[in-house]
């Protein structure tokens, strides 16, 4: 799904591998481009059928070669619940196939979760496993990375039937009893309700950030924020301070929540320290901050006290934040939330969700930013414009909303890649 960590995506310039946009080469040396499904092409119970197939063989191939499994449940392949975002969905076939069409006509890759503890295991496993018929339909082409460096996962892929080649992304995750943990299924999620709406799973963790570090923010004239190597001794300020704000809690789809990205400074005795009259906090390293991984606990943290339990359904999807930020939040926090989104999809550095494609991305996240703006009832920010075309035809003198001109500028931007051949 996602490669990059979203505590560090914003400041990359590298395209997210979401959705079938991975090139592997393969064991000839040829670079090979990764299909999205076409279930109008493609019938998905029979690609199900194989795909499992696939990975019951590769758990047990692996346990041959490590003499354990991938996955020691090996009910939860046919369940569905080692599936990540909307691939589990894809797998649930409770959900039958016109159902799903109707609301998913064509899926970009397969996520799908595996024991933190397997990453080395599983990378050196691929790497011998490039080139080979894994199953009478499935081939392995191969892996994207050729080192595991820092990365959370591996973009793999796989070929069906010599004629469709799927990309699977192996999410090295926490598991607990031998299954994914309660918070590794929530921040990989996405709401099959997001879905039949038409909202990619991504845009629930944008706004989750949005919201949490658009709670009791201070400002430039309330607070002094230092630089992580300034002292009591030798004091020196930020030279931007965060144009949104400061807030001491952000969330991490790795980590969690936490409530202390910022500290206040202290001296040697525990004074609290100020500097021109204002306290003075500095930015907490991540090693250092403690994180909640509750669902409900964090809710509460963003929310407040008056949260309640009956709505934590709710928090699960993109829509469902959007209802509690309209029951929990005033209109000025509202306002935050919907111009740190706006940053998140559009700002300078931010990420695209599609290869080569500005008008999609558009399309994915227009949707998103029109949603909360329409639900919230914000009048200041204006409507973005119909389709990509409009955007890009926007008059640049001055008759334009500033807002509308720095999507546009995102956009002629937008950072293409070279094409391969067929």
């Amino acid at each position: 799904m996602i490669e990059i960590a979203f505590e560090t995506f914003f400041k990359s310039k590298v395209p997210l591998l979401e959705g079938g946009n991975v090139r592997v080469v393969n064991h000839k040396g040829r670079e090979i481009q990764a299909q999205k499904i076409d279930l109008s092409k493609h019938q998905r119970t029979p690609l199900i059928k194989k795909l499992l197939e696939f990975f019951h063989t590769l758990n047990a191939k692996f346990e041959n070669s490590n003499g354990e499994k991938i996955w020691k449940i090996e009910d939860l392949i046919d369940s569905g619940h080692i599936f990540n975002g909307s691939s589990e969905h894809f797998f649930n076939l409770n959900i039958a196939d016109k159902d799903f069409a109707k609301y998913k006509k064509t899926v970009g890759d397969i996520d799908v979760s595996v024991p933190v503890d397997k990453k080395q295991e599983l990378f050196e496993f691929l790497q011998k496993l490039k080139g080979h018929q894994v199953t009478q339909h499935v081939s392995f082409v191969g892996i994207k990375q050729t080192n595991l460096a820092k990365g959370h996962q591996l973009n793999t892929l796989v070929c069906i039937d010599s004629i469709l080649n799927i990309q699977i992304d192996f999410e090295f995750l926490e598991y607990r009893e031998h299954s994914p943990s309660k918070f590794a299924k929530f921040s990989h999620s996405s709401s099959w309700e997001d879905i039949k709406q038409g909202f990619k799973g991504v845009l629930h963790k944008y706004l989750l950030q949005s919201l949490a570090g658009s709670s009791d923010l201070k400002t430039s004239e309330q607070v002094a924020l230092f630089t992580k190597a300034a002292t009591i001794q030798k004091p020196k300020l930020v030279k931007t301070f965060p144009p949104r704000g400061l807030s001491l809690k952000k969330f991490s789809v790795d980590r969690g929540l936490r409530t202390d990205a910022f500290k206040r400074l202290k001296d040697e005795q525990g004074n609290l320290i100020s500097h021109e009259g204002k306290p003075v906090y500095k930015e907490t390293d991540t090693e250092e901050s403690m994180y909640i991984t509750e669902p409900e606990l964090i809710a509460r943290e963003i929310f407040g006290s008056k949260f309640s339990s009956e709505d934590i359904s709710k928090f699960n999807s993109f829509v469902g934040l959007i209802d509690l930020c309209i029951k929990y939040f005033t209109p000025t926090d509202r306002l935050n939330v919907i111009k740190d989104f706006q940053r998140r999809l559009f700002g300078v550095g931010a990420q695209g969700f599609e290869r080569n494609n500005p008008s999609l991305d558009y399309e994915v996240k227009k949707a998103g930013f029109q949603k909360v703006k329409r639900n919230f009832k914000i009048t200041s920010f204006p409507d973005l414009p119909q389709t990509y075309e409009d955007l890009m035809s926007l008059s640049e003198d001055g008759s334009t909303h500033p807002i509308l001109l720095q999507v546009k500028t995102y956009y002629e931007n937008y950072r293409m890649t070279g094409d391969i051949e067929d």
